[in-house]
């Protein structure tokens, strides 16, 4: 078994905590229709989190629908806005560092909401790599994305810890040849990593 060299950290869920969904919430504090929201995430926001479409062109028409009186970036504001790192995760980071392990995001993402992200919270002296969807224009866990992984860090795929709180990620990671961990408490991950010999 090959060592180690890398791991993979999934964001939202993970590395990233959010109070409440954004769409629960534009329906608590704005009362739009929960169909009318959905309706937005289920067509253009995939677009977005591939590249394929920009995010405040695509809600344009949709705060007309909804009957939101503000601006898109006062909207993107709300959103963005909540939310913190799981601080907890930020020694494990360290000690990855300590240890010449590389610490890579990979994210399902749109342009804007990582480009605040990365900006507020530092993420690029967090982590060594960072994979967004919305730049390789494939989600997770789409082939592409993975070779993205593997094309990054230059490392084969049995050296790298692939982590995700998302059940569904992890099989077809596995069939790459990945070493997986499904991430579901900080206390099991941290165990996990000890036993691995990673910190």
């Amino acid at each position: 078994m090959n060592k180690i060299k890398a791991v993979v950290f999934d964001f939202d869920g993970m590395t990233f905590l959010t109070h409440e969904r954004f769409s629960h919430r534009l329906y608590h504090d704005f009362h739009i229709p929960k169909e009318k929201i959905l309706d937005f995430f289920k067509k253009e926001f995939e677009d977005c989190k591939r590249g394929k479409k920009d995010l405040k062109k695509v809600l344009e028409p949709y705060l007309k629908e909804w009957r939101y009186k503000n601006s898109v970036d006062e909207l993107l504001g709300y959103w963005f806005k909540d939310g913190e790192l799981n601080f907890k995760i930020l020694p494990l980071l360290h000690q990855l560092k300590q240890r010449n392990i590389l610490r890579v995001l990979c994210t399902n993402n749109e342009k804007h909401r990582i480009d605040y992200l990365k900006k507020y919270f530092q993420l690029d002296t967090l982590f060594d790599k960072i994979i967004t969807s919305y730049e390789t224009g494939v989600l997770k866990p789409e082939k592409e994305i993975l070779k993205n992984v593997l094309d990054s860090t230059h490392l084969q795929a049995q050296e790298i810890l692939f982590c995700d709180d998302k059940e569904e990620h992890i099989s077809p990671l596995k069939q790459f040849g990945f070493l997986t961990l499904h991430f579901t408490t900080l206390e099991l991950f941290e165990k996990e990593l000890h036993n691995l010999n990673l910190l």
